[in-house]
């Protein structure tokens, strides 16, 4: 649904501004967020003993994943302009954050020898901030004009036709 008025069109505003969260902001703060969960308290690497070199590589890995499908998902939204973009990003916003954090409490907790309830506090202030900016952005991304103007949903079914007129 393009809006008549096409003088907001293309990357910009508050859609280059989300797109900077999701190849800049978003894998700087999980890449410090990580590292002071795990190396500003000594007493982490006690906790998980002789598995602490495992668990390690374990984080790092899924930072490194997610931190990839966001930089991905930001240039597929930066550089591909049809309405799958927006549809991938969508499905990345309320699975990434959350689903990442998920995966990280049952690591960590397998390799503690815990329940994954026992840290269910520590992860939940995370999850809320995770599900509240998929909220807003997916908000943004279905409301705006300027989204609708640069990612069309329902290209013209003739345009193949206007190639031969």
């Amino acid at each position: 649904m393009a809006y008549n008025d096409r003088s907001l069109r293309g990357v910009g505003g508050w859609l280059m501004f989300f797109i900077l969260t999701l190849t800049v902001f978003g894998p700087l703060r999980a890449v410090a967020t990580t590292a002071q969960s795990l190396y500003t308290d000594p007493s982490v690497a006690t906790t998980y003993g002789a598995s602490w070199a495992t668990l390690q590589i374990v984080e790092w890995t899924l930072v490194a994943a997610s931190v990839g499908a966001s930089i991905w998902l930001g240039w597929r939204l930066y550089a591909v302009h049809v309405w799958r973009s927006v549809q991938l990003v969508l499905v990345g916003l309320w699975t990434l954050g959350p689903l990442t954090l998920i995966i990280d409490l049952v690591v960590a907790s397998l390799f503690a020898r815990t329940s994954p309830f026992d840290h269910i506090g520590v992860i939940a202030p995370e999850l809320l901030r995770g599900f509240v900016y998929a909220a807003i952005w997916t908000a943004y991304l279905l409301r705006s004009e300027r989204v609708a103007n640069t990612y069309d949903r329902y290209p013209e079914s003739d345009s193949l036709s206007a190639v031969f007129e």
